[in-house]
């Protein structure tokens, strides 16, 4: 995965003159770009790459979230289906129950 991302274009500028490119949690990954077409070619890296090992991206699941809502941004996609712009989104956690 991280061979998908790691491009020196790709993520948000960060500290010391470096990227941030995604934020990894148990389950799932934010990708972080600063423009429509390189948050565009992050998933389709990261589709291609996933595929290989079997893995597949939920469309249904995976939402992105603009800070910088404008007339020019453009529609991501994986594969044909585009995916859905939302405000905000809670992540849930599973909790873990311990045995007495």
């Amino acid at each position: 995965m991280r061979k998908a991302i790691d491009q020196p274009r790709f993520g948000i500028g960060w500290r010391n003159n470096t990227r941030l490119t995604d934020l990894d949690f148990a389950d799932g990954i934010a990708l972080m770009a600063e423009e429509d077409h390189v948050c565009l070619e992050m998933t389709t890296n990261l589709a291609l790459d996933s595929a290989k090992f079997g893995l597949k991206i939920s469309q249904e699941k995976t939402k992105i979230i603009r800070t910088d809502q404008t007339q020019n941004s453009r529609p991501i996609y994986i594969g044909q289906t585009e995916l859905e712009c939302v405000d905000q989104f809670t992540y849930q956690r599973m909790e873990t129950f311990r045995r007495k």
